[in-house]
């Protein structure tokens, strides 16, 4: 697995960071958009990161995807990035690093979180190894928002495989930060807007995910930035236009903030002066912002908002597993079911937050925090049809956290609402979260080993994969049963586990194990890399093995027998090479 010393990764991590909140600063500065002091770093951060992203996919669709010229991306922002007279106010970032301190062994341990080899990393070092962004239909997770796993091409360029965790756990204290700006404008007195902000990275349904190398915190980030620049004291076209591209950037990071940004498309017109000018000036920034999905798709896929609209063997597991409620054909009443019992788990902390949110929505002068409330509804509705993960409620608690918080400007009641309510809340955060990481054992993650214990990397093909150095340089290898092709030495296909292994059309068209041999040899495939202890973990429950029934496991089999010793072996994978020649049989 690939690596650096820790704190090179640390302020590698901490410069990529800082290069990105300078960059959107010099974007910021050309849009004239008013912005409240404390939200200027937030925004920026998320403007900056869009813009590298921008730079990167253009680089990638053009392949040129050189490390060297990846790595050397941030160097050419920063030369053109503002950084002075930013007027950025470092200590709203305080309270969210604490919040977040709980995650941060995560993100300086190796990266065993099974998402992030298959896509947030996984995705990205294919397009290094293949010099490019290419199409691969065949993994449904290519057709994701893809703005973090963008940003995570640099440091991996750079033989950095922590900096992508740690520039995540950034982005979640800048998340933090967000609500801490969106509760102040909501007319919270500062004690309460930091309970609030440091609140956000610690949430129950995210314990621990700042920590990893993943997008949640950037489209946090994106989502509360939006906010609460739609609900500025004037939202005018500058103001509507930010409010979109931050939208935009959440929805290119991921496929949740898209109902999101529709949540607010609606709040900006209602608060603009001029509501169809605002109206369109935030639907134009939203374009804009979401741009490095949706053009890449079309350039890659020619369906530029995939993976919505897509259908597959795959889909409707996904579905499950994300708990997309309009996707599983219940009737309203088991909507509500799914939807009580989902909530249940958070009632603790949840309960008290409703309660402060009514109170400062009150009348009089409770107009902002009745519109954030009716925000939050709308993001709890939406988060019940497009999926009931707990982590997925965050954007949802994040305006319930600043609205609850603004409740503390009513006099003593208010503020005792507010206090107990965010106190709650940080207690529940600091249980679970500890919980969770004595759970996960911070003794191995604290390590300066690259090593990870067994059992949180299942069937682990990484020892197997430094075997495969051994292969050709021109190798390209077609993965059965394995989604993860983080570390992978040479150019390889993984499949996703939501999607049927191309190896099973290959075979069904074919005659014999020759013929199958010589389609994949003109598919540009060298080897194929079988983990049989994942494939025999995964193939019950998703479609990646190359089989449907019984006469194809035959064929399956025949096939691997024919294709002799494996030219690579440790544990449960395997590495067969394909007879350039093969005779037909």
């Amino acid at each position: 697995m690939p690596g650096s010393p820790l704190i090179v990764e640390v302020l590698a991590a901490a410069a990529l960071a800082g290069i990105a909140a300078a960059t959107g600063a010099r974007v910021r500065r050309l849009l004239r958009a008013p912005i409240q002091p404390g939200l200027r770093l937030p925004v920026d951060f998320v403007v900056g990161s869009w813009a590298l992203a921008c730079g990167l996919l253009l680089l990638g669709l053009l392949h040129a995807w050189r490390p060297w010229l990846v790595a050397s991306v941030p160097l050419a922002f920063a030369a053109v990035a503002r950084w002075r007279g930013n007027r950025w106010r470092w200590a709203t970032l305080l309270s969210p690093a604490l919040g977040a301190a709980l995650a941060l062994p995560l993100a300086v341990a190796p990266p065993f979180f099974y998402d992030a080899l298959v896509y947030h990393l996984g995705l990205p070092w294919q397009a290094l190894l293949e010099g490019g962004i290419r199409a691969h239909p065949e993994d449904l997770f290519s057709a994701f928002p893809p703005l973090a796993q963008l940003l995570a091409s640099v440091p991996l360029a750079a033989g950095m495989s922590r900096a992508p965790a740690l520039l995540h756990w950034w982005s979640f204290v800048v998340a933090g930060a967000a609500v801490g700006a969106l509760a102040r404008r909501l007319g919270a007195p500062r004690w309460a807007a930091v309970l609030a902000a440091g609140c956000v990275p610690a949430l129950p349904g995210d314990a621990l995910v700042a920590g990893l190398p993943a997008a949640e915190g950037l489209a946090l980030a994106g989502i509360f930035a939006a906010v609460a620049m739609a609900l500025g004291s004037t939202c005018g076209t500058g103001a509507a236009l930010l409010a979109g591209l931050l939208a935009g950037a959440a929805s290119a990071t991921r496929v949740q903030a898209v109902a999101w940004s529709l949540i607010v498309l609606v709040l900006v017109v209602v608060r603009g002066r001029r509501r169809g000018r605002a109206g369109l000036a935030a639907a134009a920034g939203w374009l804009a912002g979401s741009a490095p999905w949706w053009v890449k798709n079309l350039v890659l896929l020619g369906a530029p908002f995939a993976p919505i609209g897509w259908r597959g063997e795959g889909m409707g597991i996904l579905w499950r597993e994300g708990g997309v409620l309009m996707k599983l054909g219940l009737s309203p009443l088991g909507v509500v079911r799914q939807l009580a019992a989902a909530v249940a788990p958070h009632a603790a902390y949840l309960a008290p937050l409703a309660l402060a949110a009514a109170l400062a929505s009150l009348p009089p002068g409770g107009r902002r925090p009745r519109l954030a409330a009716l925000v939050a509804l709308a993001g709890f509705a939406a988060w019940g049809l497009t999926g009931i993960v707990p982590r997925f409620l965050a954007p949802t608690l994040g305006v319930l956290l600043a609205v609850a918080a603004s409740a503390a400007r009513r006099g003593r009641a208010g503020a005792w609402a507010a206090g107990l309510a965010l106190a709650a809340t940080a207690a529940v955060c600091l249980t679970f979260g500890v919980t969770e990481l004595r759970r996960v054992g911070p003794a191995w993650l604290l390590t300066p080993t690259r090593s990870v214990p067994p059992g949180w990397i299942p069937n682990d093909p990484f020892p197997a994969f430094a075997a495969s150095r051994s292969l050709p340089e021109a190798a390209r290898v077609l993965f059965v049963g394995e989604p993860r092709g983080f570390g992978f030495p040479r150019r390889f296909v993984a499949p996703s586990q939501f999607d049927v292994s191309p190896l099973r059309a290959v075979l069904e068209r074919s005659s014999g194990p020759g013929e199958a041999c010589e389609r994949l040899r003109r598919q540009g495939f060298t080897h194929i890399l079988v983990n049989w202890g994942e494939l025999d973990r995964l193939a019950g429950g998703y479609p990646v093995a190359p089989w449907r029934n019984v006469q194809g496991w035959r064929r399956w089999r025949t096939f691997v027998t024919w294709l002799g010793e494996p030219v690579v072996q440790v544990g449960s994978v395997q590495v067969f090479a394909l007879p350039p020649n093969a005779p037909q049989v």
